[in-house]
């Protein structure tokens, strides 16, 4: 008896067969249709370009969200631009955060997204799962990283409850200004991204089990 390997539904090759109708109601990696991308903004497809040249695949986030076409060029421009640019934090705070309002959002995808790169920033996947299940749980995390945790929850689930003592927690910790400003894009940004993909149900990529 032989057997054929059944494909794991990848933006890509979803939005191969997906492509062929206007009419499809959904996809097999979100709740809509997935856009053609030969339609799509130019200034779009050359940051979809540029997801699949870095990380080798595009991730479903993107391929599901660019339905939108100039809207999710600009959330776009916003998300990588917070990760993927110098600025007052390091990249692996702003991955921390991410990966903590992820967590507090209870968005599956991007908790999961975010265990992979924080563990690559960290060079310790273990610990990045362990935070991105509850950071609350994980006793090794120093004073500065727990402050950044409680702010990206408080931020991320009940914004009415931050108050001064939020922000002197953070002074206290070395931070400044610049940093504590830069802390909240990371977060409230994340908390769109989180809300868009959950809202679609985005179908995790399948290399974020690659073992």
């Amino acid at each position: 008896m032989t057997t054929t390997a059944t494909q794991e539904p990848t933006a890509t090759t979803v939005r191969d067969t997906a492509a062929s109708s206007t009419d499809e109601q959904h996809s097999e990696i979100s709740r809509l249709p997935l856009a053609r991308r030969e339609e799509l903004p130019s200034a779009l497809q050359e940051q979809l370009d540029g997801l699949e040249s870095q990380l080798g695949y595009l991730p479903n986030w993107a391929a599901a969200s660019a339905l939108a076409g100039e809207h999710a060029q600009h959330l776009n421009t916003l998300l990588l631009g917070l990760l993927g640019r110098k600025g007052a934090l390091s990249q692996e705070d702003r991955d921390f955060l991410a990966l903590v309002s992820s967590a507090a959002n209870g968005c599956s995808y991007c908790r999961l997204n975010h265990i992979q790169s924080y563990g690559r920033a960290i060079h310790d996947h273990a610990l990045a799962t362990r935070i991105g299940l509850d950071d609350r749980e994980v006793a090794e995390l120093d004073e500065r990283r727990r402050a950044l945790a409680d702010f990206a929850r408080t931020v991320s689930l009940d914004v009415h409850a931050l108050g001064d003592a939020d922000i002197a927690g953070l002074r206290a910790q070395g931070l400044s200004s610049e940093q504590i400003i830069e802390a909240l894009f990371v977060v409230i940004a994340f908390a769109a991204g989180n809300r868009l993909t959950i809202a679609l149900n985005v179908l995790p990529d399948a290399q974020f089990f690659d073992a």
